[in-house]
């Protein structure tokens, strides 16, 4: 998402046709994010605590970054959200286990 603010503040002002744009990432459910972690690591023990919704729903699912793709050409390092989380789990091992 950095990369996404840094993009925005190098583009030149008459490129802007919005007054706001929305950065991020995929809208997912939690179900479905447990599934792509537990593919990426069948060995981990992953417990849900739901509330009464069990998706990511609310004003979330009704975002999208439309308008920054295509208006300004910005699109998200990590799409779909299954590089992202690789990207993290790669990075955790790196801290914990060194380059190994």
């Amino acid at each position: 998402m950095v990369d996404q603010w840094l993009a925005i503040l190098d583009a030149p002002e008459s490129q802007f046709k919005h007054y706001y744009y929305n950065t991020g990432a995929d809208t997912i459910k939690i179900s479905d994010l447990v599934d792509i972690v537990q593919s990426l690591l069948p060995e981990a023990e992953i417990e849900v605590n739901y509330s009464s919704e069990k998706n990511v729903g609310g004003i979330i699912s009704q975002v999208s970054d439309q308008n920054i793709r295509e208006e300004l050409g910005i699109t998200r390092r990590f799409s779909p959200i299954k590089l992202g989380i690789e990207a993290m789990i790669e990075e955790i091992k790196k801290e914990r286990y060194g380059n190994n």
